[in-house]
């Protein structure tokens, strides 16, 4: 946790993201979630993943007051392990994700991942193309272009592929069923994630594949 900071009248996960314990869906307020919007009228025996929860803006010192939940109209959701970045965008707000200074800082973001990707780095904090969510639509962002990928079902792939152009890389991304994933680029594949992307490398045909299993969970 960043020092000094605390959720306080933010509860904006608590609409956003689903909770499996209280079979809550996403983009539905939570209905312990107090009047106000404000608060939890359980805190005290919240469910496991409310207590294990916290936004990126409560864990990341690089981010700014701007990227406070209330203010920026979204809600981002960092994963450690994988290395890998979901935004989740309030539905009252569906452009907020496009906004300055939010689109620019996330396009860097995002090419640097798609950069570490290609040669993996002990250093490096993103490993996955950012994936935006707003409502059940996945977009995910690219260097040079933001795809909307539609639904992810379970056991489905976001497959990201790039190719060498004369005027540069371009990159194209779309979702498949794990049937339809070559079994080369399936091999260690982390398991389903309730909330982002999962990014592998594989090389096919001269390009780049990077593949990723998505769970049913957004």
């Amino acid at each position: 946790m960043v020092p000094g900071r605390v959720c306080g009248s933010c509860a904006l996960c608590c609409k956003l993201l689903r909770i499996e314990e209280l079979d809550k869906p996403a983009r539905r307020w939570c209905p312990h979630c107090t009047a106000g919007r404000d608060g939890c009228n359980v805190y005290d025996t919240r469910p496991p993943s409310c207590r294990s929860f916290h936004c990126s803006w409560l864990i990341n010192p690089e981010l700014g007051a701007e990227w406070r939940p209330t203010t920026a109209k979204m809600v981002l959701y960092y994963e450690p392990p994988a290395r890998r970045l979901a935004v989740h965008v309030d539905p009252e707000f569906p452009s907020a994700w496009r906004g300055e200074p939010y689109y620019r800082q996330l396009k860097a973001w995002t090419c640097a991942a798609i950069a570490s990707a290609r040669t993996p780095s002990p250093d490096a904090w993103l490993m996955a193309p950012i994936l935006v969510y707003v409502n059940d639509r996945a977009i995910v962002m690219l260097p040079n272009r933001d795809i909307e990928v539609g639904t992810f079902t379970p056991g489905s792939h976001l497959v990201v592929t790039e190719k060498a152009t004369a005027s540069g890389p371009d990159f194209d991304a779309c979702i498949m069923p794990s049937s339809d994933v070559p079994p080369a680029s399936r091999e260690g594949a982390i398991p389903s994630s309730a909330r982002s992307s999962d990014l592998k490398m594989a090389r096919t045909a001269g390009a780049i594949a990077p593949i990723s299993e998505e769970g049913s969970k957004p």
